[in-house]
Order: C-alpha cells, then sequence, then structure tokens
C-alpha cells in the first residue's frame, strides 16, 4: 500500500486541482473473496462511494510488480 501511495503522491501534488483525483488502491495477497467475508467495512465503504474494478486481466509473468504497473 505504501508503493501505491508513493506512485500517486508525485501526479497529485503536480495536478495543480484542475481535474479530479484519482487513487488506486492495489493489495497484493489479498483474496478475491475477502470483501464478501465482511472482513473488510472500510474497503466496502470506498467501494460504495467510488468504483470497482470487476475483474482485472493479469499480465505476463504473473508477478506483483508488473501487474500493478499494468494497471495505471
Amino acid at each position: 500500500m505504501i508503493f501505491s501511495v508513493l506512485l500517486i503522491l508525485p501526479v497529485t501534488l503536480l495536478g495543480g486541482g484542475k481535474q479530479p483525483y484519482l487513487i488506486l488502491i492495489s493489495f497484493d495477497g489479498f483474496r478475491w473473496d475477502y470483501p464478501q467475508r465482511g472482513l473488510t467495512p472500510n474497503l466496502e465503504r470506498v467501494e460504495k462511494q467510488g468504483v470497482k474494478a470487476l475483474s482485472l486481466e493479469p499480465v505476463f509473468p504473473s508477478k506483483t510488480f508488473p501487474n500493478h504497473i499494468s494497471t495505471v
């Protein structure tokens, strides 16, 4: 999560506030069914107030860094 924030911070600071903010939250090792288990009430609230990707198609190789970068 720290990596995601550091990746977005420079864009946010240089944006000047003229366009809406985009915050991308990505977790490594986060099971697909955690939200359905009721274990993430804060993320559920963010989802209700924003948007959520229904699915993603991973890139090859299926490693964390290439997949996180491919979503940006």
